[in-house]
């Protein structure tokens, strides 16, 4: 389940060709899943996405009647809201980016 990299798994960047007489590799060792779950790692990481997605989601779903309760026209509340999405596009896109070109360890 869990890979150091991707030619641990086999994988490797589109065009790349095996050098020739080269023995097709050997399946990668890795962590079997019942033992991945076993890990305090899965469950950190477990914890830290339904943390994250549950507080979003409040956000997403709250926002707007927040907004025109205290006083905010629905056009407001609306545009607040796309600006609110658009901003988590451009954040995804951008750091995206970052861990591709850094690392995924610089990113997070």
């Amino acid at each position: 389940m869990m890979k150091r990299s991707p030619e641990e798994g086999g994988w490797h960047p589109d065009g790349a060709e095996r050098a020739e007489g080269a023995a097709p590799e050997a399946a990668a060792e890795g962590l079997p899943f019942g033992d991945f779950v076993k890990t305090p790692v899965f469950w950190l990481l477990a914890g830290m996405i339904l943390l994250v997605n549950t507080l979003n989601m409040g956000i997403q779903q709250h926002l707007i009647p927040y907004l025109t309760d205290i006083g905010h026209s629905s056009t407001v509340a609306a545009n607040v809201m796309g600006l609110y999405l658009g901003m988590t596009v451009f954040g995804k896109l951008v750091l995206g980016s970052f861990c591709d070109r850094k690392g995924l360890k610089a990113g997070l």
